[in-house]
């Protein structure tokens, strides 16, 4: 007879165990669910504030990584490398310690809702101390909501070759 109430008990208890498991596991997926809701509302308020930071032409691009076309990935001081937009103009040392100055020309922006980044592109006109000439690149970059960015870095040399004249630096975007 005791025997059997305790296999009775055991089972009760064992029943009432497998009702609450079931019953948290419906709260970790809801909770689920609203994190992903959260997440994907900051997303998309990051996504916002960084088309304002954009379009505003007054953020710096600090470079982290650099590979030229072809060759392996060589890591940088971000220190020491960056390129400063502000408005109309901008300071780099990405090609070199010195830094260089210049004017900006063909800005575009591209917004990308569904993938939440965005798409820049200009030339950076540099002129030299010492040269005549004036050197033009096409820089290009891509830009994600977590400021991750990728610069494209093209000598415009008025051929249609893009061989090793490119450059990618991939690093972060933070206001000026």
């Amino acid at each position: 007879m005791r025997s059997v109430i305790k296999i009775r008990s055991f089972f009760l208890i064992l029943g009432l165990c497998w009702i609450f498991l079931d019953g948290n596991s419906q709260d970790t997926i809801l909770s689920k669910k609203e994190k992903k809701e959260e997440r994907k509302s900051e997303n998309i308020l990051s996504y916002h504030s960084l088309g304002a930071l954009l379009e505003s032409r007054k953020f710096v691009f600090e470079a982290n990584l650099r590979q030229i076309k072809g060759r392996s990935m060589g890591i940088l001081n971000p220190d020491i490398n960056y390129i400063i937009v502000d408005s109309l103009s901008f300071t780099t040392t990405i090609f070199g310690l010195k830094p260089y100055e210049g004017a900006l020309a063909r800005w575009a922006i591209l917004k990308n809702d569904k993938k939440l980044s965005y798409y820049i592109k200009f030339d950076m006109h540099i002129s030299p101390i010492m040269s005549v000439a004036t050197s033009v690149y096409e820089i290009s970059m891509d830009v994600y909501t977590n400021k991750n960015a990728r610069v494209r870095v093209k000598r415009n040399l008025g051929i249609t070759y893009t061989g090793i004249n490119e450059t990618f630096f991939y690093g972060q975007i933070r206001p000026l």
